[in-house]
């Protein structure tokens, strides 16, 4: 389950980055940014709506830039 988790979060990383990236990039301020992301959910849910969330987080913090 483990490294399920871990396989969806990075692909909706992955598929999602741009929404970060652009914002990073059009941004006044020279900024770099760590991100860490922290499962605390016991079930398993899918990918879809793993990289839904995925997408409003990552647009959640573009918009706080």
């Amino acid at each position: 389950k483990r490294n399920r988790v871990k396989r969806q979060v990075r692909e909706a990383y992955r598929h999602q980055k741009h929404v970060l990236l652009e914002a990073l990039h059009n941004s006044e301020k020279s900024q770099k940014m760590i991100l860490a992301f922290i499962w605390l959910d016991n079930k398993l849910h899918s990918t879809e709506e793993v990289g839904y969330k995925m997408k409003k987080i990552l647009q959640h913090i573009a918009e706080e830039m």
